[in-house]
């Protein structure tokens, strides 16, 4: 309802800040959308910010979501998709190439960690 009342008052401004949320917070695939849709509407020069704003969006209210790890993914945040994998361990399986990226040895830590043969009897 509040994406239709930003576009209807054209406010692209109100559109993109919400859009940044969505991709922040939201585990529905419908909204995987929006990250196409933002790096249009910011253009390659307003990208960096726009994901800036995402991830501190995500900083502020400590849960993200299966948007944000695809977003993770594509931007290859190694850091943050460690951070991320840590608060949502169900996310691990969408984060590991990210995460492998700069910590493999954390990554294959948290593979084991998962597996019911590194469990203690």
């Amino acid at each position: 309802m509040l994406e239709a009342c930003y576009e209807r008052l054209n406010d692209e401004n109100g559109i993109k800040q919400l859009y940044e949320y969505y991709v922040a917070h939201s585990d529905s695939v419908a909204d995987e959308r929006c990250i196409p849709i933002l790096k249009s509407m910011v253009d390659k020069s307003g990208w960096p910010q726009s994901v800036q704003n995402i991830l501190r969006n995500y900083h502020e209210h400590d849960f993200g979501g299966k948007v944000l790890a695809r977003l993770m993914t594509e931007e290859r945040l190694s850091d943050e998709a460690l951070t991320l994998a840590g608060q949502r361990p169900e996310l691990l399986r969408d984060l590991l190439k990210p995460i492998s990226l700069n910590h493999s040895a954390e990554a294959e830590r948290l593979i084991r960690k998962q597996l019911p043969l590194d469990r203690d009897p």
